[in-house]
């Protein structure tokens, strides 16, 4: 796990790495690997409301570019 101040005073987990081996019910072997890692995170308005949020995220999500230029400010990007 990794943390990173991204904005004054504020921190967010910008890495998790999780591995896990074991067995389930002694019969099933199970194995998981996972690495999330957050990035590019700006500040969004002070004034920006829930709905407005939601917009932002669905244009984001639309474009297929994570970056929201028009608004001039994007939630962190989620890479995995």
């Amino acid at each position: 796990m990794k943390r990173a101040e991204v904005g004054p005073g504020h921190w967010e987990t910008t890495l998790i790495n999780v591995q896990m081996n074991g067995k389930v019910i002694i019969f099933k072997t199970i194995s998981l690997k996972q690495t999330d890692s957050m990035t590019h995170f700006r500040q969004a308005p002070e004034d920006l409301s829930p709905p407005q949020a939601a917009k932002m995220l669905k244009k984001q999500d639309s474009s297929g570019d994570r970056e929201v230029a028009a608004s001039g400010a994007a939630p962190g990007r989620r890479e995995n």
